[in-house]
């Protein structure tokens, strides 16, 4: 039946022509996901173009996040694929859910649907970026920590990070990050955050800053006030490691709103008219694309001659490992500063075994031999 769907889906998707939205859906841990995706005007299936995704507020779905950004007719001028996933039930696990990793798992559906993407349109893998408004945004920010080695920049708008996600983030390169943020946002508070829930902006830039370790001078720029609106821009920027940098846009007086937009989401404040956001975010994320560096013990490789296979993830006592058949290897089992967090797993029998990690912190932990690297995380 699943393979009905997806041969459907794919039927469905692959007759409409360029230039156009494409309605798409495929099976994903046993629920139907659907995304909705434009090819720019001249499309080919020989091209490999840039792929952005753009992800919806809370209550909305791809089509009302296509309506308020806008990103087609930028895509179409500059040959780039837009994609607007939806989310289930209008809705991003964003990492609020307790324990830490459970729900509907959106990391691996945008991860799936990369690949997918990737397979049918022929996408540059070294330039996939995401933005998001809203709940969007905070999917966003997650992302950006468990797909870092993925994503070649991101963007969010009126959006935090939770502070589950906040917690678990660990990046495996700098990620360059966009933020536009109204300082009298009622939705998302830029100067307090929601305690317990997710952090001020300010704390939301330190994160950031800390991941690229862009901890230099501030660059602060005033954009032009020329709309008149009861609000303006304050651009702060920090450079990070491999080129990468932290730009957060203070919309002073803005509300929760997309700055340039042609209607307004309710929130208080003021929406920004002196910006197109849809064309200043696109031309912060276009000059990035992935780099090769990749910190050693941090990324998730595949050996040709090893696999390895964790869960639960996150684990709470018991931690399941397999291995590929083969040589079985003794697999360390470290913290992320590649310190030995207790003796080396040894496979006797089989190419499995039940880990008691019970005695561990919580926190990220990684497990590592012949040069593949697996992460879990332990959150008792």
């Amino acid at each position: 039946m699943k393979k009905l769907i997806l041969f459907i889906a794919y039927l469905a998707i692959s007759q409409i022509s360029a230039g156009q939205i494409v309605s798409g859906s495929f099976v994903h841990d046993n629920i139907i996901r659907n995304f909705d995706l434009h090819l720019p005007t001249g499309w080919t299936s020989n091209d490999s173009l840039p792929l952005l995704l753009d992800f919806h507020y809370l209550g909305a779905d791809g089509r009302d996040e296509d309506t308020l950004t806008q990103f087609n007719p930028i895509a179409d001028a500059e040959g780039f694929i837009v994609c607007h996933p939806w989310g289930f039930f209008s809705d991003w696990n964003v990492g609020q859910n307790a324990p830490f990793g459970s729900g509907t798992k959106d990391v691996d559906y945008i991860n799936v649907l990369i690949d997918t993407l990737h397979s049918r349109y022929g996408i540059d893998l070294n330039r996939v970026y995401a933005v998001g408004m809203g709940q969007g945004g905070f999917m966003v920010h997650r992302l950006a920590c468990e797909l870092s080695g993925r994503l070649a920049a991101v963007a969010a708008v009126g959006a935090s990070i939770a502070d589950s996600a906040a917690f678990y983030c660990q990046t495996t390169r700098p990620v360059p990050v966009m933020m536009i943020q109204g300082t009298a946002d009622s939705v998302i508070y830029y100067y307090t955050g929601l305690p317990g829930i997710w952090g001020s902006v300010q704390q939301l830039v330190n994160l950031w800053k800390a991941h690229n370790n862009a901890l230099g001078n501030e660059i602060t720029v005033n954009l032009p006030d020329t709309a008149n609106e009861g609000s303006h821009i304050i651009s702060h920027r920090w450079l990070g490691d491999q080129n990468s940098e932290v730009l957060l846009y203070e919309v002073v007086n803005g509300g929760f709103a997309w700055p340039g937009a042609n209607r307004d989401l309710g929130s208080g404040g003021n929406r920004n008219m002196d910006i197109n956001a849809s064309r200043h975010i696109w031309d912060f994320l276009k000059r990035y694309t992935l780099t090769t560096f990749t910190p050693i013990g941090m990324e998730e490789t595949v050996d040709v001659d090893l696999q390895m296979n964790v869960f639960p993830n996150p684990a709470k006592e018991l931690l399941h490992v397999s291995v590929s058949t083969g040589k079985l290897p003794n697999v360390k089992v470290l913290d992320l500063q590649g310190r030995e967090a207790f003796a080396p797993i040894t496979f006797q029998t089989g190419n499995s075994a039940d880990v008691n990690v019970s005695h561990l912190p919580n926190g990220m932990y990684l497990l590592q031999a012949d040069g593949v690297s697996k992460r879990f995380a332990v959150m008792h």
